[in-house]
């Protein structure tokens, strides 16, 4: 199935994300197993390059693995090909595990598509490199696949490609220090959220996609973004449901951001910082320099896909501030509906060709 067409054809990117969870039986993601009770913990660490080591390890129930133990600079596991002729790297875990990555990188060099890692678990990761994943339309992600609960910790989740590049979500993830960059996505260059994500001190940069390059954000996704910076991120769709340089925020879609800064994202569409169809509250942020080909250069408020006539979709934006943006109108924010979008304390400034557009939508801003 082409997923892009069914984006592009339907108008609907909520049927075409439902198909694709569904299709996860792939990835081998769909029924969690929990880890037997009162398995004892595994520790197994690793030499550098040790990837049937880190393969066999991954196959226990409840593993703890500390990788490059013997200290060499710049350790890379490389993967050759997919898991016994699966579209994954790895093995999936199904009980606990935890990855000490000491610094290392875990590598996709192969001419055949596979995802890097499926979590189906519990599992923790550190101090580690994911890079170079790449799946076609047969899987759903090039990086890490989640569907139960997944931590990362001084993480760099970099260069990975797919329908989603970085990190594909349908359960709970935590991101702390973490770095998406140059990941390339149809939708959601650096992660597709339809579970629960909580982003805290990272940075999401330099990703691409149609629709979302930061972070595609679903319908039933939700979405708290801490002290981050989403910075550099290019949506290239120009269709009427692409857009989001920063971050898309479908219908349904909840997103809560704190002093988070959204600088130089652009997109070819609309809402060069934040494309908003859902509900999102921005407390102490900041929108600079955004660029949109269309309307909303920091944040477009679009309304509701699914159903025009129900009503807007509700963006906040409480102090911070909104500076240099630019679209062909509303250079900071854009609202498709009277009061959707409501300002308090917010600093504007060198907005093109204007602050806030249609004039009297946007409450709190003018000019």
């Amino acid at each position: 199935m082409n997923f892009r067409g069914s984006f592009r054809s339907s108008g609907s990117r909520r049927i075409a994300l439902a198909l694709l969870s569904v299709t996860t039986v792939v990835l081998g993601g769909m029924s969690s197993a929990p880890a037997a009770p009162n398995v004892p913990r595994l520790a197994v660490g690793l030499r550098c390059g040790d990837v049937g080591g880190l393969i066999k390890a991954l196959t226990n129930p409840v593993v703890t693995i500390d990788l490059n133990v013997d200290n060499v600079p710049s350790c890379t596991y490389v993967l050759t090909a997919p898991y016994r002729g699966s579209i994954r790297g790895l093995p999936i875990v199904h009980g606990s595990a935890t990855i000490h990555g000491h610094g290392s990188t875990i590598l996709r060099n192969s001419a055949i598509p596979f995802a890097m890692f499926v979590n189906n678990g519990n599992t923790t990761l550190d101090h580690l490199t994911i890079s170079g994943g790449h799946c076609d339309q047969q899987c759903i992600v090039g990086g890490i696949y989640n569907d139960a609960r997944l931590s990362l910790t001084d993480v760099t989740v970099r260069g990975n490609s797919g329908p989603t590049g970085g990190i594909w979500n349908v359960g709970l993830v935590t991101l702390t220090r973490v770095i998406l960059a140059g990941n390339r996505g149809d939708y959601g260059g650096g992660i597709s959220n339809l579970g629960n994500v909580t982003v805290r001190n990272s940075i999401v940069s330099g990703n691409s996609a149609d629709s979302g390059a930061g972070i595609f954000n679903g319908t039933t996704g939700v979405l708290t973004l801490l002290d981050s910076s989403v910075v550099g991120n290019s949506a290239e769709g120009t269709g009427q449901f692409d857009g989001g340089g920063g971050v898309f925020n479908d219908a349904g879609g909840v997103m809560t951001i704190v002093e988070t800064l959204f600088d130089r994202n652009e997109t070819a569409a609309a809402g060069g910082g934040i494309m908003n169809f859902g509900t999102v509250a921005l407390i102490m942020s900041s929108l600079s320099g955004n660029a949109a080909s269309g309307v909303g250069g920091g944040l477009a408020d679009e309304g509701n896909l699914s159903c025009a006539p129900c009503g807007p979709a509700l963006a906040t934006m409480y102090g911070g501030s909104a500076r240099d943006n630019r679209a062909s109108t509303g250079g900071a924010i854009f609202s498709k509906f009277t009061a959707a979008v409501i300002t308090h304390g917010v600093a504007f400034s060198g907005n093109a060709p204007n602050n806030c557009a249609p004039s009297g939508r946007v409450v709190g801003c003018s000019g």
